[in-house]
């Protein structure tokens, strides 16, 4: 790690145990640059594939000599490509993300900060955005390594505010772009919901990964008696006598909440991660991302 990032997000020995991980794309993705990600598209990288018949202007380079000999025809040598992938990172920075300690924005700063340097480092283009009631087309699609510093620049530089808006936001603001891998992190607390939105995010094709930052106070909260509760987007306070009744109800109805959007991503053929603020962060991107199927090893 050099030293001309002032970023915390990562440490140094973190980012070397991430070098032996990479994002799973589990479609094939058409690019137009050598990267360390393979596809099902045929091309002339260094893993064979399969043959074809020579036809009059293939490049000769490609066939196979051996098979000539043996057969008396002219075959080609077909191997499958590397390609680039696009990877857009999506952080919620609504007031909500507040929440916690840490608070659920910093632990989505982390998560995001993985996830670009894995992009970077396997040299696909990622993109990072942040979005509440309004889309922030931050960084723009960025390849090579040595990118990652503006990356952390931008993550530890987000100033949370205002509510959010799936609809309008994943409606009207999206870039367009090619096939690729979209990430979105967020609590996907919103009293107008997240489905249609999201809807339009797997509409451009994109292979789309929801991972769901909770803090433990709001799994399973513990405080009884007469409360105000304060609603972190707008402001708005509510008066409550919760009894551990009321907490039990509340309770099931979060555990319900996360089940309708484990459901929605297994509908819409989303990967879909659980991420509580109090697991140990490395656990979260070593066990918890592989078996939700956003990282795999390489």
């Amino acid at each position: 790690m050099s030293d001309e990032t002032k970023s915390e997000l990562l440490q140094p020995a973190f980012l070397k145990r991430l070098d032996k991980f990479a994002l799973v794309a589990r479609r094939a993705v058409v690019g137009k640059a050598s990267a360390e990600r393979r596809s099902k598209r045929k091309g002339t990288s260094v893993e064979f594939a399969d043959y074809r018949n020579y036809v009059a202007g293939d490049d000769f380079r490609h066939i196979d000599w051996n098979l000539y000999g043996r057969l008396g025809q002219l075959f080609l040598r077909l191997f499958v490509a590397e390609e680039d992938l696009d990877v857009r990172i999506y952080v919620d920075r609504s007031k909500s993300m507040l929440f916690g300690n840490p608070s659920k924005l910093m632990y989505a700063k982390k998560i995001a900060a993985a996830i670009a340097y894995l992009g970077l480092r396997r040299q696909d283009r990622v993109a990072m955005n942040t979005f509440g009631e309004a889309m922030d087309l931050g960084l723009p699609p960025n390849r090579g390594h040595a990118r990652i510093f503006r990356f952390f620049s931008y993550l530890d530089a987000i100033d949370p505010q205002g509510i959010t808006d799936f609809r309008t936001t994943f409606r009207k603001g999206l870039p367009k772009g090619r096939r690729g891998a979209a990430i979105v992190i967020s609590d996907f607390l919103t009293p107008e919901g997240y489905a249609d939105g999201l809807k339009a995010l797997a509409g451009q094709s994109m292979q789309v990964a929801l991972v769901q930052i909770a803090a433990p106070e709001e799994i399973s909260p513990g405080r009884v008696g007469d409360l105000e509760l304060i609603d972190m987007e707008t402001g708005a306070k509510v008066p409550v006598t919760v009894t551990p009744r009321i907490l039990q109800s509340y309770r099931r109805t979060y555990e319900a909440f996360c089940e309708d959007l484990r459901g929605f991503a297994r509908r819409f053929q989303m990967s879909y991660v659980h991420a509580p603020t109090d697991v140990a962060f490395e656990k979260l991107i070593f066990d918890v991302l592989q078996q939700g199927g956003i990282v795999g090893g390489r």
